[in-house]
């Protein structure tokens, strides 16, 4: 499959990529997407406009969803890139319905494609 990532974590990826598909990992926009499924995400795109740099500001975010332990939302603030995969997370799983929908793009094939909710479009 002709992916084109850049540099050394582009190497990796590639290499990660090949592996979770060997192992039945469906990559989407590449394959006909099935469960187990990869999907490559922007976070920033995920998370809305909170600023991400600020502490109290990711904890506030965190605070205001619903169904969202507050232990949980305080851990996930301490650190942007556990906020990041929270915020991942939970969106994803908000749109999981969607994410199951997605069909194959062959017009991506070289270059892939990042996955956000219609509302993050």
């Amino acid at each position: 499959r002709p992916i084109r990532l850049a540099g050394q974590a582009g190497v990796r990826g590639m290499a990660a990529l090949d592996s979770l598909t060997r192992e039945g990992f469906s990559i989407w926009p590449f394959d006909v997407p099935s469960l187990p499924l990869i999907v490559e995400i922007y976070p920033r795109a995920l998370t809305g406009a909170v600023v991400k740099s600020d502490v109290a500001a990711r904890r506030a975010y965190l605070r205001m969803l619903e169904n969202l332990e507050p232990e949980h939302a305080d851990l996930a603030a301490a650190d942007d890139s556990a906020f990041d995969a929270l915020v991942s997370a939970l969106v994803m799983w908000r749109h999981r319905n969607d994410l199951l929908a997605l069909r194959q793009e062959p017009e991506y094939a070289l270059e892939g494609r990042i996955w956000a909710p219609p509302e993050a479009v």
